[in-house]
C-alpha cells in the first residue's frame, strides 16, 4: 500500500510538472483570468493592481464581473482583451470606470449595462479594435476626459439609452475613426450626444435606430 501511494504521488508530481511545462496549469486548473508578461493572476483585479506604467494586462479567457472594474488615478497601462469578452453584470453599472488615469483597451469585446465610463476630466481612454455593446452608453463620458476609438464598434441597445457615446458633460474630447457608432432602439436620443464637447468623426458610420 505504501508503495502504491508513493507511485501515485510520483505520477501526480510528474503530471503537474508537465502541465507547468505546457503552460496549462494556471489556465486549465487554476482558471487564472489575466497575465502580465509570463506572470499569471487569479483575477483581473489582481493584475490591474500589479501592472506598472506602460505595462500590458492580457486576458487569458472571458471574464465576468458583478462590479465595475475601477481604474484608479495614476494608472497608465494597456488592457489587451486578447479576443476575449469582458462582461459586467452589475445592474446599471459600467464594466470599466476610469479615474485620472490612462487606459488603452484593444482586441476584444466589452458588454454590460454600460461599457466604459470616465470618472475624471483627466481620464485618457484609447480604444483599438474593441466592440462595446451596452444597454445604455457604450462610452459614458460624464466627467469628461480624452477618448479615441479606432476600428471599434460602439452600440447602445436599450430604449432608455441616451446615446452610444454620451459626451453631454461638455468636458470631453472624443475622436472616432474607422468605427461604427449606433443605437438600436428608437427611445435613444441620438447615437452621439455631444453637448459642448469636442467630437471628431473620421471615416466612421454613425447610425440611429431608424437609419
Amino acid at each position: 500500500m505504501k508503495q502504491l501511494t508513493k507511485m501515485i504521488g510520483s505520477l501526480a508530481t510528474k503530471l503537474v510538472a508537465l502541465l507547468l511545462t505546457l503552460g496549462l496549469a494556471g489556465s486549465a486548473w487554476g482558471a487564472n483570468e489575466a497575465k502580465i508578461g509570463t506572470t499569471e493572476y487569479a483575477t483581473l483585479y489582481d493584475a490591474i493592481s500589479a501592472v506598472g506604467v506602460d505595462g500590458t494586462v492580457v486576458l487569458l479567457g472571458d471574464v465576468t464581473t458583478s462590479s465595475t472594474i475601477a481604474i484608479p488615478a495614476g494608472k497608465d497601462f494597456t488592457l489587451d482583451l486578447n479576443s476575449h469578452t469582458l462582461t459586467g453584470t452589475g445592474d446599471e453599472c459600467a464594466a470599466i470606470s476610469v479615474g485620472a488615469a490612462c487606459l488603452s483597451v484593444m482586441n476584444g469585446t466589452i458588454s454590460g449595462d454600460a461599457g466604459i465610463e470616465s470618472e475624471s476630466s483627466s481620464a485618457i481612454i484609447a480604444l483599438n479594435n474593441v466592440t462595446i455593446t451596452a444597454k445604455y452608453a457604450a462610452l459614458g463620458l460624464y466627467d469628461g476626459g480624452t477618448v479615441s476609438a479606432v476600428g471599434c464598434s460602439l452600440t447602445a441597445t436599450s430604449r432608455y439609452a441616451t446615446a452610444a457615446i454620451d459626451a453631454s458633460s461638455g468636458l470631453a474630447e472624443v475622436t472616432v475613426e474607422d468605427s461604427t457608432v449606433r443605437v438600436e432602439n428608437t427611445g435613444a436620443v441620438a447615437a452621439i450626444v455631444v453637448g459642448s464637447s469636442d467630437v471628431s468623426i473620421i471615416g466612421s458610420s454613425v447610425r440611429g435606430a431608424n437609419s
